[in-house]
Protein backbone atom coordinates (compact mmCIF):
# COMPACT_ATOMS: atom_id res chain seq x y z
CA UNK A 1 0.00 0.00 0.00
CA UNK A 2 1.28 3.47 -0.90
CA UNK A 3 2.48 5.81 1.85
CA UNK A 4 -0.12 8.59 2.04
CA UNK A 5 2.66 11.23 2.05
CA UNK A 6 4.17 9.94 -1.20
CA UNK A 7 3.12 11.66 -4.41
CA UNK A 8 2.11 9.71 -7.47
CA UNK A 9 2.38 12.82 -9.67
CA UNK A 10 3.65 16.08 -8.19
CA UNK A 11 5.20 19.51 -8.71
CA UNK A 12 6.25 21.37 -5.57
CA UNK A 13 8.62 23.67 -3.73
CA UNK A 14 10.21 21.96 -0.71
CA UNK A 15 13.28 21.96 1.54
CA UNK A 16 13.08 25.67 2.36
CA UNK A 17 13.62 26.46 -1.32
CA UNK A 18 13.04 29.72 -3.20
CA UNK A 19 10.91 29.68 -6.34
CA UNK A 20 7.59 28.70 -7.86
CA UNK A 21 5.95 25.37 -8.46
CA UNK A 22 4.51 24.51 -11.86
CA UNK A 23 1.35 23.12 -13.41
CA UNK A 24 0.22 19.51 -13.65
CA UNK A 25 -2.05 18.80 -16.61
CA UNK A 26 -3.50 15.37 -17.38
CA UNK A 27 -5.70 14.88 -20.45
CA UNK A 28 -7.08 11.48 -21.46
CA UNK A 29 -10.18 9.57 -22.47
CA UNK A 30 -10.54 8.40 -18.84
CA UNK A 31 -8.61 9.39 -15.72
CA UNK A 32 -8.74 6.96 -12.80
CA UNK A 33 -7.00 7.40 -9.43
CA UNK A 34 -7.15 4.42 -7.07
CA UNK A 35 -5.49 2.96 -3.95
CA UNK A 36 -4.18 6.16 -2.27
CA UNK A 37 -2.83 7.75 -5.44
CA UNK A 38 -2.03 11.46 -4.97
CA UNK A 39 -1.69 14.27 -7.49
CA UNK A 40 -0.41 17.50 -5.93
CA UNK A 41 1.05 20.91 -6.84
CA UNK A 42 2.13 22.71 -3.68
CA UNK A 43 4.46 25.05 -1.81
CA UNK A 44 5.31 22.53 0.91
CA UNK A 45 8.23 24.41 2.45
CA UNK A 46 9.41 27.46 0.58
CA UNK A 47 8.90 31.01 -0.57
CA UNK A 48 9.14 33.16 -3.66
CA UNK A 49 12.07 35.20 -4.91
CA UNK A 50 12.94 38.67 -3.60
CA UNK A 51 10.53 38.42 -0.68
CA UNK A 52 7.52 37.70 -2.90
CA UNK A 53 5.08 34.83 -2.33
CA UNK A 54 5.77 31.63 -4.22
CA UNK A 55 3.11 30.43 -6.66
CA UNK A 56 2.04 26.80 -6.60
CA UNK A 57 1.02 25.26 -9.90
CA UNK A 58 -2.50 24.40 -10.99
CA UNK A 59 -3.74 20.82 -11.28
CA UNK A 60 -5.94 20.12 -14.31
CA UNK A 61 -7.66 16.80 -14.96
CA UNK A 62 -9.56 16.75 -18.25
CA UNK A 63 -11.18 13.59 -19.65
CA UNK A 64 -13.48 12.94 -22.60
CA UNK A 65 -15.29 10.10 -20.79
CA UNK A 66 -14.83 10.16 -17.01
CA UNK A 67 -12.71 11.23 -14.07
CA UNK A 68 -12.93 8.63 -11.29
CA UNK A 69 -11.20 8.97 -7.92
CA UNK A 70 -11.67 6.21 -5.35
CA UNK A 71 -10.27 4.51 -2.27
CA UNK A 72 -8.36 7.18 -0.32
CA UNK A 73 -7.01 9.06 -3.31
CA UNK A 74 -6.54 12.81 -3.42
CA UNK A 75 -5.77 15.90 -5.46
CA UNK A 76 -4.05 18.70 -3.52
CA UNK A 77 -2.72 22.20 -3.82
CA UNK A 78 -1.45 23.63 -0.56
CA UNK A 79 0.76 26.16 1.14
CA UNK A 80 2.65 24.24 3.82
CA UNK A 81 3.88 25.16 7.28
CA UNK A 82 6.48 27.96 7.33
CA UNK A 83 5.80 28.67 3.65
CA UNK A 84 4.88 31.95 1.96
CA UNK A 85 2.91 31.52 -1.21
CA UNK A 86 -0.34 31.12 -3.11
CA UNK A 87 -1.97 27.79 -3.69
CA UNK A 88 -2.91 26.74 -7.21
CA UNK A 89 -6.30 25.93 -8.68
CA UNK A 90 -7.69 22.41 -8.95
CA UNK A 91 -9.64 22.12 -12.20
CA UNK A 92 -11.57 19.02 -13.27
CA UNK A 93 -13.49 18.82 -16.54
CA UNK A 94 -15.30 15.70 -17.75
CA UNK A 95 -18.86 14.52 -18.55
CA UNK A 96 -18.74 12.27 -15.46
CA UNK A 97 -16.84 13.00 -12.25
CA UNK A 98 -17.05 10.53 -9.36
CA UNK A 99 -15.42 10.58 -5.92
CA UNK A 100 -15.92 7.44 -3.83
CA UNK A 101 -14.61 6.17 -0.50
CA UNK A 102 -12.64 8.83 1.38
CA UNK A 103 -11.50 10.83 -1.64
CA UNK A 104 -10.26 14.40 -1.09
CA UNK A 105 -9.95 17.43 -3.34
CA UNK A 106 -8.14 19.92 -1.11
CA UNK A 107 -6.70 23.40 -1.36
CA UNK A 108 -5.37 24.76 1.92
CA UNK A 109 -2.99 26.89 3.91
CA UNK A 110 -1.46 24.91 6.75
CA UNK A 111 -0.60 26.31 10.18
CA UNK A 112 1.93 29.16 10.00
CA UNK A 113 1.64 29.21 6.20
CA UNK A 114 0.96 32.60 4.60
CA UNK A 115 -1.01 34.12 1.70
CA UNK A 116 -3.94 32.51 -0.18
CA UNK A 117 -5.22 29.03 -0.85
CA UNK A 118 -6.36 28.09 -4.35
CA UNK A 119 -9.84 27.45 -5.70
CA UNK A 120 -11.55 24.22 -6.75
CA UNK A 121 -13.45 24.32 -10.05
CA UNK A 122 -15.41 21.41 -11.50
CA UNK A 123 -17.14 21.44 -14.89
CA UNK A 124 -19.12 18.31 -15.65
CA UNK A 125 -22.42 16.80 -16.62
CA UNK A 126 -22.70 14.79 -13.43
CA UNK A 127 -20.77 14.94 -10.13
CA UNK A 128 -21.13 12.33 -7.41
CA UNK A 129 -19.26 12.27 -4.08
CA UNK A 130 -19.96 9.38 -1.73
CA UNK A 131 -18.66 7.66 1.42
CA UNK A 132 -16.87 10.58 3.09
CA UNK A 133 -15.55 12.04 -0.14
CA UNK A 134 -15.57 15.74 -0.76
CA UNK A 135 -14.13 19.10 -1.68
CA UNK A 136 -12.39 21.24 0.95
CA UNK A 137 -10.85 24.71 0.70
CA UNK A 138 -9.41 25.72 4.07
CA UNK A 139 -7.05 28.06 5.86
CA UNK A 140 -5.25 27.21 9.10
CA UNK A 141 -2.61 29.91 8.61
CA UNK A 142 -2.35 33.57 7.69
CA UNK A 143 -4.44 33.88 4.55
CA UNK A 144 -7.84 33.35 2.98
CA UNK A 145 -9.32 30.01 1.99
CA UNK A 146 -10.18 29.30 -1.64
CA UNK A 147 -13.61 29.10 -3.21
CA UNK A 148 -15.45 26.10 -4.67
CA UNK A 149 -17.31 26.36 -7.97
CA UNK A 150 -19.28 23.46 -9.43
CA UNK A 151 -21.01 23.62 -12.81
CA UNK A 152 -22.81 20.33 -13.49
CA UNK A 153 -25.41 20.42 -16.25
CA UNK A 154 -27.28 17.30 -15.09
CA UNK A 155 -26.82 16.54 -11.39
CA UNK A 156 -24.72 16.87 -8.25
CA UNK A 157 -24.99 14.23 -5.52
CA UNK A 158 -23.28 14.44 -2.14
CA UNK A 159 -23.84 11.26 -0.12
CA UNK A 160 -21.63 11.69 2.92
CA UNK A 161 -18.78 14.19 2.71
CA UNK A 162 -19.70 17.28 0.72
CA UNK A 163 -18.17 20.68 -0.07
CA UNK A 164 -16.68 22.91 2.61
CA UNK A 165 -14.69 26.11 2.98
CA UNK A 166 -13.23 26.80 6.44
CA UNK A 167 -11.18 29.33 8.34
CA UNK A 168 -9.91 27.24 11.23
CA UNK A 169 -9.09 28.29 14.79
CA UNK A 170 -6.10 30.66 15.10
CA UNK A 171 -6.19 31.34 11.35
CA UNK A 172 -6.58 34.83 9.87
CA UNK A 173 -8.38 35.23 6.56
CA UNK A 174 -11.77 35.00 4.94
CA UNK A 175 -13.50 31.80 3.97
CA UNK A 176 -14.19 31.07 0.32
CA UNK A 177 -17.57 31.03 -1.38
CA UNK A 178 -19.37 27.92 -2.63
CA UNK A 179 -21.39 28.11 -5.84
CA UNK A 180 -23.26 25.21 -7.45
CA UNK A 181 -25.07 25.44 -10.80
CA UNK A 182 -26.80 22.23 -11.81
CA UNK A 183 -29.97 20.47 -12.87
CA UNK A 184 -30.62 18.44 -9.70
CA UNK A 185 -28.80 18.73 -6.36
CA UNK A 186 -29.02 16.01 -3.72
CA UNK A 187 -27.30 16.34 -0.32
CA UNK A 188 -27.95 13.40 2.02
CA UNK A 189 -26.65 10.86 4.53
CA UNK A 190 -24.78 13.40 6.62
CA UNK A 191 -23.25 15.30 3.70
CA UNK A 192 -22.77 19.05 4.11
CA UNK A 193 -22.31 22.13 1.98
CA UNK A 194 -20.78 24.50 4.53
CA UNK A 195 -18.78 27.70 4.84
CA UNK A 196 -17.48 28.41 8.34
CA UNK A 197 -15.05 30.62 10.21
CA UNK A 198 -13.63 29.58 13.57
CA UNK A 199 -10.71 31.98 13.29
CA UNK A 200 -10.39 35.67 12.44
CA UNK A 201 -12.26 36.40 9.22
CA UNK A 202 -15.62 36.17 7.53
CA UNK A 203 -17.35 33.01 6.35
CA UNK A 204 -18.08 32.62 2.65
CA UNK A 205 -21.46 32.59 0.93
CA UNK A 206 -23.38 29.62 -0.49
CA UNK A 207 -25.18 30.08 -3.82
CA UNK A 208 -27.12 27.22 -5.41
CA UNK A 209 -28.98 27.42 -8.71
CA UNK A 210 -30.81 24.35 -9.98
CA UNK A 211 -33.12 24.02 -12.97
CA UNK A 212 -34.79 21.02 -11.34
CA UNK A 213 -35.00 19.94 -7.69
CA UNK A 214 -32.81 20.64 -4.68
CA UNK A 215 -33.28 17.74 -2.23
CA UNK A 216 -31.72 17.91 1.23
CA UNK A 217 -31.92 15.08 3.76
CA UNK A 218 -30.38 14.97 7.22
CA UNK A 219 -30.51 12.10 9.69
CA UNK A 220 -32.20 11.28 12.99
CA UNK A 221 -30.81 13.45 15.75
CA UNK A 222 -29.08 15.77 13.29
CA UNK A 223 -27.85 19.09 14.74
CA UNK A 224 -25.39 20.09 12.00
CA UNK A 225 -26.30 22.20 8.98
CA UNK A 226 -26.93 20.33 5.76
CA UNK A 227 -26.26 23.67 4.09
CA UNK A 228 -24.74 26.39 6.26
CA UNK A 229 -22.70 29.54 6.65
CA UNK A 230 -21.66 30.36 10.20
CA UNK A 231 -19.24 31.68 12.79
CA UNK A 232 -18.25 29.03 15.32
CA UNK A 233 -15.46 28.00 17.70
CA UNK A 234 -15.17 31.46 19.23
CA UNK A 235 -14.44 32.91 15.81
CA UNK A 236 -14.26 36.62 15.02
CA UNK A 237 -16.09 37.75 11.90
CA UNK A 238 -19.38 37.68 10.03
CA UNK A 239 -21.39 34.88 8.56
CA UNK A 240 -22.65 35.12 5.00
CA UNK A 241 -25.75 34.57 2.90
CA UNK A 242 -27.23 31.29 1.70
CA UNK A 243 -29.28 31.51 -1.50
CA UNK A 244 -31.01 28.49 -3.05
CA UNK A 245 -32.98 28.88 -6.30
CA UNK A 246 -34.63 25.92 -7.97
CA UNK A 247 -37.82 24.58 -9.52
CA UNK A 248 -38.51 22.68 -6.27
CA UNK A 249 -36.77 22.80 -2.90
CA UNK A 250 -37.38 19.85 -0.57
CA UNK A 251 -35.97 19.48 2.97
CA UNK A 252 -36.62 16.12 4.62
CA UNK A 253 -35.51 13.96 7.55
CA UNK A 254 -34.16 16.70 9.87
CA UNK A 255 -32.28 18.55 7.13
CA UNK A 256 -31.06 21.98 8.24
CA UNK A 257 -30.33 25.16 6.31
CA UNK A 258 -28.76 27.71 8.67
CA UNK A 259 -26.87 31.01 8.64
CA UNK A 260 -25.79 31.73 12.21
CA UNK A 261 -23.36 33.14 14.74
CA UNK A 262 -23.11 29.92 16.76
CA UNK A 263 -20.14 30.90 18.92
CA UNK A 264 -18.39 34.11 17.99
CA UNK A 265 -18.34 37.87 17.74
CA UNK A 266 -17.55 40.64 15.30
CA UNK A 267 -14.26 42.42 14.73
CA UNK A 268 -13.03 45.31 16.89
CA UNK A 269 -15.69 44.74 19.55
CA UNK A 270 -18.57 45.07 17.09
CA UNK A 271 -21.42 42.55 16.84
CA UNK A 272 -21.06 39.85 14.21
CA UNK A 273 -23.65 39.72 11.46
CA UNK A 274 -25.21 36.40 10.49
CA UNK A 275 -26.15 35.93 6.85
CA UNK A 276 -29.61 35.79 5.32
CA UNK A 277 -31.25 32.59 4.04
CA UNK A 278 -33.25 32.78 0.80
CA UNK A 279 -35.18 29.84 -0.66
CA UNK A 280 -36.75 30.65 -4.03
CA UNK A 281 -38.70 28.09 -6.07
CA UNK A 282 -40.88 28.26 -9.16
CA UNK A 283 -42.89 25.19 -8.08
CA UNK A 284 -42.66 24.38 -4.35
CA UNK A 285 -40.74 24.78 -1.11
CA UNK A 286 -41.41 21.78 1.14
CA UNK A 287 -40.10 21.18 4.67
CA UNK A 288 -41.07 17.92 6.37
CA UNK A 289 -40.08 15.44 9.06
CA UNK A 290 -38.40 17.93 11.42
CA UNK A 291 -36.49 19.78 8.70
CA UNK A 292 -35.81 23.41 9.56
CA UNK A 293 -34.39 26.70 8.38
CA UNK A 294 -32.93 29.19 10.84
CA UNK A 295 -30.65 32.11 11.52
CA UNK A 296 -29.56 32.48 15.11
CA UNK A 297 -27.14 34.06 17.53
CA UNK A 298 -25.81 31.50 20.01
CA UNK A 299 -25.82 31.90 23.79
CA UNK A 300 -22.11 32.77 24.00
CA UNK A 301 -22.11 35.02 20.94
CA UNK A 302 -22.36 38.73 20.22
CA UNK A 303 -24.11 39.47 16.98
CA UNK A 304 -27.23 39.99 14.89
CA UNK A 305 -29.29 37.28 13.27
CA UNK A 306 -30.10 37.37 9.56
CA UNK A 307 -33.41 37.19 7.70
CA UNK A 308 -35.19 34.13 6.31
CA UNK A 309 -36.87 34.68 2.93
CA UNK A 310 -39.05 32.09 1.21
CA UNK A 311 -40.18 32.99 -2.29
CA UNK A 312 -42.39 30.79 -4.43
CA UNK A 313 -44.56 31.03 -7.51
CA UNK A 314 -48.22 29.97 -7.52
CA UNK A 315 -50.27 30.36 -10.72
CA UNK A 316 -47.88 32.97 -12.03
CA UNK A 317 -47.90 35.04 -8.84
CA UNK A 318 -44.85 35.57 -6.68
CA UNK A 319 -45.29 35.09 -2.93
CA UNK A 320 -42.77 36.12 -0.27
CA UNK A 321 -42.67 34.96 3.34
Amino acid sequence: MRDKTQLTIGSDVNGNSTGNGNDITIKANSIILDNEAIVAASILNGKGKDGNPAQAGNVTLEARDQVSLKNNTGVFSEVGQYSFGNGGIIKIKSPEVSLDNNVSLITRIQETGKDKAGDINIETGRLSASRDSGLDATSSGQGSAGSIKINASNAVTFQGGGANTWVNSDAKGDGGNISIDTGILSVKDGAQVLTRTSGEGNAGSVNINATGTVFLSGFIGNADPTIGSDVNGNGTGNGNDITIKANSIILDNEAIVAASILNGKGKDGNPAQAGNVTLEATDQVSLKNKARVYSEVGSNSFGNGGSINIIYNIAGSIFRQ
